[in-house]
């Protein structure tokens, strides 16, 4: 949206002989008969023909269009390797880029002069009615990206929104019996779509808010492009996404499981299921409407190796088999490999704790007697869920230093937790913790 192109790097190296797809599709068009077209030896060759393309016939006197990245035709190896980002155009004329366009009052037009173009405004095509009353809105978060094929690697984006939510009013909530942390499902015409319901009361009476990052590679029924209406503007192709009519009510799950794993799982028989990434442990948020499980012989069969299935001395247990209660946790060796907790509701223990047990080699006698409550032992702290990203600091955290010190704006919460002096985009939510009730 500001122009800037960066060139990317890798995250991680070719996993075995795997080739860049630039190198697959030259190869493929050398052997139609194309190899002067394509007889590119890397990355950088394909970035001057860019260059090239996007000065070709649009020369300074002549200059048509805005796309230009002339100065770079001749770039070398060396210097594409260290190329940094950059706005164009960037020409021989400005070859550190433009920040800001038509300074000069000069635009990209025969007589360069800016053109209005009328339009007669249009409300949206779908308007909510009886089946449908809520205008439901989609959009970014502050810690993700797209379609989170990057962003979700990275344990710290993930720790402070890590499902799918839906944000309502609390007093639609209450109308239609939604509660905080509980799944509900949002439907429209085109789809449906499960999340976890967040109140807020910053959220207009009438309207839901949806975010766009997952897809079902990280969640089962989390993709709210199932949802969105499928008109476009008509002239750029830009998606009607924030004006869907929706309806939305509590989905009726039978019961709730978290599990906590230091290895990756192929986990099935759960309608509701999303997979997060945490710092040395995987994390998985399940829910179903079927009836529960065997409890102890699924999890054994999916947690443990095979040399430890049945071995009791590995496991700690707790069952209530008529409140539909279960909790487990695998420890070969005292060092805890995965956890499981299910519940009749979504009222399961944080995993801000939990997680930090799998950087331990082995856990002591008060860390094990606390797993299965998923609360710390006395005198440790809990963070609770995750605000600030950047120096991993959570809520019961914030919350306790705010009536402890009784701080008085987000400075003095930065200044006593650093919260909010990284990337400040957790300032925001600071402001709420100064004036929610405790």
């Amino acid at each position: 949206m500001e122009r800037r192109i960066s060139r990317q790097r890798p995250l991680f190296p070719a996993s075995g002989e795997a080739k860049h797809d630039w190198w697959i599709i030259s190869q493929v068009a050398q052997r139609m008969g194309f190899s002067d077209a394509f007889n590119y030896q890397s990355s950088a060759d394909i970035f001057r023909e860019h260059a090239a393309l996007s000065a070709f016939e649009n020369d300074t006197e002549h200059e048509l269009r805005d796309f230009n990245l002339s100065a770079f035709v001749h770039l070398d190896g060396q210097g594409y390797d260290a190329l940094q980002p950059v706005q164009w155009p960037v020409t021989h004329q400005q070859s550190a880029g433009a920040a800001r366009m038509f300074t000069d009052g000069q635009y990209y037009t025969s007589n360069r002069k800016a053109r209005f173009i009328p339009i007669t405004p249009r409300p949206p095509v779908n308007a909510p009615d009886n089946d449908y009353p809520f205008t439901l809105n989609t959009g970014r978060l502050r810690d993700q990206w797209h379609t989170m094929t990057r962003t979700s690697l990275a344990a710290k984006l993930n720790a402070h929104r890590p499902e799918p939510f839906v944000e309502i009013n609390p007093a639609d909530a209450e109308r239609l019996g939604l509660s905080a942390r509980s799944l509900a499902q949002i439907e429209s015409r085109w789809g449906s779509m499960l999340a976890r319901v967040d109140l807020n009361p910053g959220q207009q009476i009438g309207s839901l808010f949806v975010p766009m990052h997952w897809t079902e590679q990280l969640s089962s029924h989390g993709r709210m492009g199932a949802v969105v209406n499928p008109v476009v503007d008509p002239y750029s192709g830009q998606p009607e996404s924030k004006q869907t009519p929706a309806t939305i009510h509590a989905w009726p799950a039978r019961w709730y499981a978290t599990i906590l794993s230091r290895r990756p799982l192929q986990i099935g028989g759960a309608e509701y299921q999303v997979s997060v990434r945490g710092d040395r442990y995987f994390r998985y948020e399940l829910a179903s409407t079927e009836p529960g499980k065997d409890w102890r012989a699924w999890s054994r069969a999916l947690l443990a190796d095979t040399r430890h299935i049945d071995d009791d001395n590995c496991w700690l247990e707790y069952s209530d088999q008529q409140a539909g209660y279960y909790r487990t946790a695998y420890l070969p060796d005292r060092e805890l490999q995965a956890c499981l907790f299910v519940g009749p509701d979504c009222e399961l223990p944080e995993p801000g704790w939990l997680g930090s047990l799998f950087a331990k080699i082995e856990l002591s006698r008060a860390e094990r007697l606390s797993l299965l409550s998923g609360l710390p032992p006395k005198g440790e702290a809990d963070i609770g869920r995750i605000v600030c990203s950047c120096f991993n600091v959570g809520e019961k955290t914030i919350r306790h230093a705010v009536q402890a010190q009784q701080l008085q704006s987000v400075a003095d919460i930065s200044a006593c937790l650093s919260a909010g002096s990284g990337c400040g985009s957790c300032v925001a939510e600071l402001k709420e913790f100064l004036t929610k009730p405790s």
